[in-house]
């Protein structure tokens, strides 16, 4: 399998990115780096026409099996009204990423009907280095199993990915229709009033009464300021109560080290504390 690499949003070092692509190489993966990957514009990989023409190019060339961010940080969403989503649709393959991709992967999902796989990237982010089970079981189209809290059942198409990039994605048409649709949400680095006020905006706008369930992953360093204000503990609990539609709890999926890969646009279905993605879904 051949992986194209690219970094659609921060500019990224290349020492932590060239450590995660030994990696896949060891398993006899192929790694092509876009012709842009390290470049820096201000805080952005490079303009963005090259993020743009690196982006294309993957999806033009029939020999790159899937795209892998290589990292995160801001700037996915400036390509987003770049994009020909309908020559994407006519090459299909998947885009890997986590954080910042959340705007991009959303919108090839509502404009191009590809899946997404969230939660990870290429870069060397943490001590240990560990290409997700979960990951390599979506390459191999194998049934994707996630063990969650909750005893309700629900099916749906999974949408969702980084809180606060998709609540910027409301009122944009980069936005899936989310009518029946498995929310998957986790955060980073937001004070439990931040989250509260992302979980409003996403209530306001009517994504709660839409989806079938709503699935929260983990919210990391998700830390008040003042101990008065609570933790964002305190926040999800109320939000579970609040939200009118199943919640399931403590699906490990976000920003902390181990955490599994989710198909974006893919079908599922929970029963018994589990969600289970077929692996029949195709681009």
């Amino acid at each position: 399998m051949k992986i194209g690499i690219l970094s659609s949003s921060s500019a990224v070092s290349q020492k932590p990115v060239r450590i995660g692509a030994a990696e896949f190489e060891k398993l006899g993966f192929e790694i092509v780096f876009s012709p842009h990957c390290f470049e820096q514009n201000r805080f952005l990989a490079g303009t963005d026409e090259q993020r743009l023409a690196d982006l294309h190019a993957f999806f033009a060339d029939d020999t790159i099996d899937c795209i892998m961010e290589a990292g995160g940080g801001y700037g996915s969403s400036r390509l987003l009204d770049g994009l020909d989503y309908d020559f994407i649709k006519r090459h299909k393959k998947p885009l890997i990423g986590l954080s910042d991709s959340t705007a991009l992967q959303n919108a090839l999902v509502a404009k191009a009907d590809l899946i997404c796989p969230t939660g990870f990237l290429l870069k060397k982010r943490f001590a240990d280095y560990e290409i997700p089970p979960t990951l390599l079981d979506f390459f191999a189209g194998k049934e994707l199993k996630y063990e969650l809290d909750g005893a309700f059942e629900a099916s749906g198409r999974l949408l969702g990915g980084c809180l606060s990039l998709l609540a910027a994605l409301l009122g944009t048409p980069y936005m899936p229709d989310m009518t029946g649709a498995v929310l998957v949400i986790e955060d980073v680095g937001e004070e439990p009033y931040a989250v509260d006020r992302m979980l409003q905006h996403l209530a306001s706008a009517g994504v709660f009464k839409a989806v079938s369930a709503v699935v929260f992953g983990r919210f990391v360093d998700c830390l008040a300021k003042d101990s008065a204000d609570g933790t964002i503990q305190d926040v999800l609990d109320e939000w579970e109560k609040r939200i009118e539609k199943p919640v399931f709890t403590n699906l490990n999926y976000g920003h902390q080290a181990y955490s599994a890969v989710v198909p974006l646009g893919a079908a599922c279905s929970i029963k018994n504390g589990v969600l289970t993605v077929s692996g029949k879904d195709e681009q």
